[in-house]
């Protein structure tokens, strides 16, 4: 029994070390030919609606995206500790991304700076994507831990 559950784990550990949940840092800027007030509420409702993450109001225009992740090289003390190592499995590592809207002459900027899944900056990246622009961004995103 212990060593199915020993198996178990160490399955679990390889997942996480080829998963696709990656961090990775971004630095984006994003020019929109809309006004801030009427991408104010779409871009809430998305915010709001991204799984496995939490929104903070900063202010007016404002949002803190934070994800949680419980790192890989947990699950190696959860193995060799086994049954008080599962302890270990509880520690969780927090990203943020801050997501700003600032108004401009022409709509508004929406500037996304910190550090997030892969998946959440791409989704965050398509959504602008739709967006009426005055010119297209040079994404900075680099994968990192």
């Amino acid at each position: 029994m212990l060593a199915a559950g020993g198996l178990v784990l160490l399955l679990v550990l390889l997942r996480r070390l080829w998963s696709t949940a990656r961090w990775v840092r971004v630095d984006d800027e994003h020019d929109v030919a809309i006004a801030p007030e009427a991408l104010e509420a779409s871009f809430t409702r998305l915010l709001t609606h991204l799984p496995a993450t939490r929104v903070l109001a900063g202010g007016r225009s404002t949002w803190t995206l934070v994800v949680e992740r419980a790192p890989w090289w947990t699950i190696l003390p959860a193995v060799l500790a086994f049954p008080v190592g599962l302890l270990f499995l509880l520690f969780r590592e927090e990203a943020d991304l801050v997501v700003t809207l600032r108004p401009t002459a022409a709509g508004s900027v929406l500037r996304l700076v910190g550090r997030t899944r892969v998946s959440v900056a791409q989704t965050l990246r398509e959504a602008v994507t739709g967006l009426p622009d005055k010119q297209r961004p040079h994404p900075t995103g680099v994968p990192g831990r």
